[in-house]
């Protein structure tokens, strides 16, 4: 874990996105004593530089792809959905029900995180370049250079 790029824990469980293309899965129980318990590899070893963890499903991208991981058995997660997007990721969010995707110019893609396969649910073009995106219940909040929050 030599180039983390960003991190999420959600109960004992962190995942560490890695510009090496790892996602390490960590059990923090012990926030003085972390046990590594597993990694998956993106294909090609793709850069991942975000990372979202809702129990044991994990949202990680790369430059312009997503991927929701099954982290349940973290010593060897497995992919359940993957897209891509059609310019750079800035920013990602997940819920139980959501995925999110800030994509500058692109303004915010939004996906189907229930069942696995992302499946989208459509975009909202922003004023400028979404940078940065949260959810919370059904109210996306977006942080975009030219209008500030949205």
């Amino acid at each position: 874990m030599g180039n983390a790029r960003d991190v999420a824990v959600a109960g004992s469980l962190a995942v560490v996105a890695d510009g090496d293309g790892r996602v390490h899965v960590i059990q923090v129980t012990n926030p003085s004593s972390p046990v590594y318990l597993g990694q998956w590899l993106a294909p090609d070893a793709t850069p991942i530089h975000h990372a979202r963890l809702v129990e044991n499903r994990a949202l990680v991208a790369g430059f312009t792809q997503l991927w929701l991981l099954d982290v349940s058995n973290p010593a060897s997660p497995v992919v359940l959905g993957s897209t891509a997007m059609p310019t750079r990721i800035t920013d990602i969010a997940l819920t139980e029900e959501l995925a999110a995707a800030a994509a500058g110019s692109e303004g915010v893609y939004f996906m189907n995180s229930q069942n696995g396969t992302l499946a989208s649910l459509g975009s909202y073009n922003t004023v400028g370049l979404a940078s940065s995106v949260q959810l919370q219940g059904n109210m996306a909040w977006v942080g975009d250079d030219a209008a500030g929050w949205i």
